[in-house]
C-alpha cells in the first residue's frame, strides 16, 4: 500500500509541475495546419462488483481534441476527439466503467460542387441503455462503432447526385444477467434531383441490411435473432399550379426480406400517390389526394416490425393501425414462420378537403374520403364525411386555442356506420407571478388505415411556474396519454409523468416520476411500443409495465466549483410467451469538480444495482469511486 501511495503522490506532483503555460502553434509544411488541446488526469480509482473484476490503485486517463485543415478549410478539414479511461465517476462520458473511444469528423471540398465527408466513431467498455417506453430502464456494458462516407455532385443546370454508405455495430451485456445482445447494419443510398420546364424531379435507390441478437430475458427466455434485407426505389415529381397551388406525385417500390424472431416476410410493396392543392381566394383552400398500394399487409409489416424502414407516409400511418394478417404456425414450437403471401392485399384511398377562414381566428373544414381495400379474397369499403371548427383568441389575459372535428364513417361492406370525433384545447396565461398552461386532446372512433379498425385516445399536459424570491424559480409539469384500438381488448397503452424543479441558476433541484404500460416488440436496442396486436402474432408481443422516480441536485456553491448528486430507481415487469420477469434498476451518482486556471480537482462516486428475476442470476452490484487531479493543455 505504501508503494501505491508514493506512486500516487509522484504522479500528482508531475501533473501540478506541468501546470506551467504550454502554448504553441504548428504548421506542417506549407499547407497542413493543426491545433491540439486536451486534458491529462491522474488519480486513485476503486472499482468493485459481483460482475466485474475488482481493482484499485493509480489510474491515468485523458481527452484530446485535434483539429486542422489542409491547404484551406474548404478543401479539407477534420476534427479528431479521442478519450481514454473516462467514466461517470470522473467525467461527463456517462459510463459506469472506464470507457475509451474516439470520434472523427471530416469534410472535403466544402463549398465546391463536389463536397464529401467521412465520419467514424468507436467506444469501448462503455455504458449504454436498453430502453423501456416511458420509464428509466437498464444499463448495458459493451462496445460500438459506426462509419459513414458521403459524396455529392452539385453542378449548375445538371441533375444533382448524392451517394452515401453507412455501417455500424454494437455488442453488449445486460448487467444482472449472463446474456448478451448485439446489432449490425449496413446501408447504401443514391438519389438525384433536377428541375426542368417547371417540373421538380427526384429519384433514388437505397439498400440496407440489419441483424440483431436480442437477450433472452426479454423474449421467451432464449436469445433470439432478427434479420432484415431492404431495397427501395423511389421517383417523384411536382409542379406549380394556378391560384397559389401545387401538384405532386410519387412512386415507391420496396423489396423486403425479413425474419423477425421467426415471423417472416418476403415480397414487394408498390405504392403510388398524387395530391394537389390550391387557394382560389385568400380565405378558401382546396386539396385533393389519391393513394394506391398493391400490398397493404406488407406496408404494415414494414412499418411496425423492428429493423424495417417506413418508406412511405402510408407505411408510417400504418403504425397506428391493425390488420388481421394470417400466419402459418410451427406445430412444434407454436411460433409463427411466415406471413401468408399467396393472397391479394391492396388498397385505394381518395380524399377531398376544403377549408374556409371566416375570420383570422375562426376556420371551418370539411372532408370526404372514399376507401376500398381487398384482403384474402374479401372486399372492404368505407365512406367518411367530416367537418370541424378551429378557433383561437386572446381571452382573460391569456391565449386560447380549441378545435373539434366530427365525422361519420360508413362501412359499405357491412352496411353499418360509426360516429367519431376529435377535440383539443390549449390555454396559456400569466396570473400575477404565476405562469400556467395546459393542453388536452381526445379522440373517439378514429378510423385507422384499415376500414375495419378504429382507435381512441387521449393525451394531456400542464405546467405551472412562479418566481418565488430573489432569482429562485419553481416549476411543475404533468403529462399523460392513453390509446388503443376500440374493439381489440388488450391493445391499449398508457403513460404518465410528473416533474418539479426549484433553482436560481447556481443551485438547482429536480424530481421526476413516471409510469407506463402497454405492448411492445423487442429490438436490439430497446422495446418499441406497438398498438396493433392483430398484425403481430401474440407470442411476439412483450407486455411491459413499471414506474420510476429520480432526484437530482446540482450547482456551483462556490466559485470555480461544480457538483452533482443524482438518484434514480425503477421497478418494472416484462412478460412474453408465459415467461415473466420482475426487474429492478437503481443508480446513485455523485460528482465534484474544482478548477483553478488550468488545474482542477475531480472526484466521483457511482453505485449501480440491476436485476432480473427471469435471469436466474443475482442482481448486479457495481461500485466505482475516483479522486484525482487533471491539467488542461493547449499544445498547439
Amino acid at each position: 500500500m505504501s508503494g501505491r501511495i508514493c506512486n500516487t503522490w509522484f504522479a500528482l506532483a508531475a501533473v501540478v509541475f506541468l501546470a506551467a503555460p504550454l502554448l504553441g502553434q504548428v504548421t506542417v509544411g506549407d499547407n497542413l495546419k493543426l491545433n491540439l488541446n486536451g486534458t491529462v488526469q491522474v488519480g486513485y480509482n476503486d472499482t468493485s462488483g459481483n460482475e466485474i473484476s475488482s481493482s484499485h490503485g493509480v489510474s491515468f486517463g485523458g481527452t484530446a481534441g485535434l483539429s486542422g485543415s489542409y491547404y484551406d478549410p474548404n478543401f479539407l478539414s477534420f476534427n479528431v476527439n479521442p478519450y481514454f479511461d473516462q467514466s461517470r465517476s470522473n467525467s461527463d462520458f456517462g459510463s459506469v466503467t472506464n470507457a475509451s473511444g474516439v470520434s472523427l469528423f471530416s469534410a472535403i471540398f466544402s463549398g465546391s460542387h463536389f463536397p464529401g465527408s467521412v465520419n467514424y466513431t468507436a467506444a469501448y467498455n462503455t455504458t449504454g441503455n436498453y430502453g423501456i417506453p416511458g420509464i428509466s430502464a437498464f444499463n448495458t456494458n459493451g462496445n460500438n462503432q459506426s462509419f459513414a462516407v458521403g459524396w455529392s455532385a452539385l453542378l449548375p443546370n445538371l441533375p444533382t447526385l448524392n451517394v452515401g454508405y453507412q455501417q455500424g455495430n454494437q455488442n453488449y451485456s445486460l448487467y444482472g444477467t449472463n446474456q448478451t445482445g448485439n446489432s449490425d447494419f449496413h446501408s447504401l443510398y443514391l438519389n438525384s434531383n433536377y428541375s426542368i420546364a417547371g417540373f421538380n424531379l427526384s429519384g433514388g435507390i437505397s439498400s440496407g441490411t440489419s441483424e440483431a441478437l436480442i437477450p433472452g430475458v426479454l423474449v421467451n427466455g432464449q436469445e433470439t435473432n432478427s434479420t432484415s434485407d431492404n431495397k427501395s426505389y423511389t421517383f417523384s415529381l411536382g409542379h406549380v399550379l394556378p391560384w397559389s397551388g401545387s401538384f405532386s406525385s410519387s412512386f415507391n417500390r420496396s423489396d423486403v426480406n425479413s425474419d423477425y424472431l421467426g415471423y417472416k416476410f418476403d415480397g414487394s410493396i408498390d405504392r403510388v400517390s398524387a395530391s394537389a392543392g390550391m387557394s382560389p381566394t385568400p380565405k378558401l383552400h382546396l386539396s385533393f389526394g389519391a393513394d394506391y398500394t398493391d400490398n397493404l399487409s406488407g406496408s404494415l409489416y414494414q412499418a411496425v416490425v423492428p429493423g424495417q424502414s417506413a418508406l412511405s407516409s402510408q407505411a408510417s400511418a400504418a403504425a397506428e393501425t391493425s390488420l388481421p394478417v394470417t400466419s402459418t404456425s410451427n406445430p412444434t414450437s407454436g411460433g409463427p414462420t411466415g406471413t401468408q403471401l399467396n393472397v391479394s392485399s391492396h388498397a385505394w384511398d381518395f380524399l377531398a378537403n376544403a377549408s374556409y377562414a371566416f375570420a383570422p381566428n375562426l376556420q371551418a373544414q370539411a372532408e370526404v374520403e372514399q376507401r376500398d381495400q381487398t384482403y384474402a379474397g374479401s372486399n372492404y369499403s368505407s365512406t367518411l364525411y367530416g367537418g370541424g371548427l378551429f378557433y383561437t383568441r386572446q381571452i382573460y389575459g391569456g391565449y386560447l386555442g380549441a378545435g373539434i372535428n366530427v365525422f361519420d364513417s360508413v362501412n359499405n361492406s357491412q352496411n353499418a356506420n360509426s360516429l367519431g370525433y376529435t377535440a383539443n384545447v390549449n390555454y396559456n396565461r400569466r396570473i400575477g407571478p404565476w405562469q400556467v398552461g395546459g393542453f388536452f386532446n381526445y379522440a373517439q372512433n378514429v378510423q385507422t388505415l384499415l376500414v375495419t379498425y378504429n382507435t381512441s385516445f387521449y393525451s394531456f399536459s400542464g405546467s405551472v411556474s412562479r418566481l418565488l424570491w430573489g432569482q429562485w424559480v419553481w416549476t411543475a409539469n404533468a403529462s399523460g396519454s392513453h390509446s388503443g384500438l376500440s374493439a381489440v381488448p388488450g391493445s391499449s397503452s398508457s403513460g404518465q409523468g410528473y416533474s418539479t424543479s426549484l433553482g436560481n441558476g447556481r443551485i438547482n433541484f429536480s424530481a421526476n416520476y413516471s409510469k407506463s404500460d402497454g405492448n411492445a416488440l423487442a429490438s436490439g436496442g430497446g422495446l418499441i411500443p406497438t398498438p396493433i396486436p392483430p398484425i403481430i402474432p401474440p407470442n411476439l408481443l412483450v407486455l411491459y409495465g413499471g414506474q420510476s422516480y429520480s432526484f437530482a441536485l446540482s450547482g456551483s456553491p462556490v466559485r470555480h466549483m461544480s457538483a452533482t448528486l443524482s438518484y434514480v430507481k425503477s421497478k418494472n415487469n416484462l412478460s412474453n410467451q408465459g415467461v415473466s420477469s420482475w426487474n429492478q434498476f437503481e443508480e446513485q451518482n455523485a460528482y465534484l469538480q474544482y478548477q483553478f486556471r488550468q488545474v482542477g480537482l475531480q472526484g466521483g462516486y457511482t453505485h449501480l444495482i440491476q436485476g432480473f428475476s427471469a435471469s436466474g442470476a443475482p442482481p448486479a452490484s457495481v461500485t466505482s469511486f475516483y479522486i484525482g487531479v487533471y491539467r488542461w493543455f493547449n499544445f498547439f
